[in-house]
């Protein structure tokens, strides 16, 4: 946390003592982390750095109890002052965690924004042909919050006739950022992927 100030806020309402906390547990989830950051743009603004970066993680299977894989691309802003990180936002998120000894490719077609009220299409389709597997998944959103970094939400798996999941959804009626998560299970593997969307006005 040496790169945060101490007067820290997150466009998602984290401060520097709740960052710490989920960085903190993000990290005994994932023990074998690996991550790289690019700078995308950057500008200065009196006292203050504002920069643009999209920083790549993997972390790999471990010993962990449920040994999950983790690949995400985050694309964020940062705002500096005397190096130190003073805000930072989310611009946008794709994160896939997958486990068992072949877990299922997913391909996800989700907008990254839409208006509130609006319906939109949220397709996570499965690569591979089905065969004679079978399929269990389920799609769900959920506003982006503090509970939901410490503590992932559960959700109950329905049969997939076809091959991955086709939903109309509609946008919240309030402005903000959202999580849209498809559940992807066979039984060689599973594969839980998250797109953050975001509702405006």
């Amino acid at each position: 946390m040496q790169f945060y100030s101490p007067s820290f806020i997150h466009g998602d309402g984290i401060n520097y003592q709740t960052m710490e906390q989920a960085l903190d547990k993000f990290w005994k989830r994932y023990p074998r982390l690996r991550y790289k950051t690019k700078v995308k743009s950057w500008k200065s603004k009196g006292n203050f750095i504002i920069a643009e970066t999209i920083t790549s993680i993997i972390g790999l299977p471990s010993s962990n109890q449920d040994k999950l894989a983790l690949n995400a691309t985050i694309h964020s802003r940062q705002t500096f002052m005397r190096d130190r990180i003073t805000h930072q936002e989310i611009l946008s998120e794709h994160t896939e965690v997958t486990s068992g000894i072949k877990p299922p490719k997913v391909d996800i077609k989700l907008p990254q924004q839409v208006k509130v009220g609006m319906s939109y299409y949220f397709d996570a389709i499965v690569q591979e042909p089905l065969g004679n597997n079978y399929l269990l998944g389920k799609v769900m959103q959920e506003p982006v919050k503090l509970p939901q970094y410490l503590k992932p939400s559960s959700m109950n798996l329905e049969s997939l006739k076809a091959g991955g999941l086709f939903k109309i959804g509609r946008a919240p009626d309030t402005p903000g950022n959202y999580w849209v998560s498809a559940v992807i299970v066979r039984s060689d593997g599973m594969t839980i992927v998250t797109r953050r969307l975001r509702v405006i006005k």
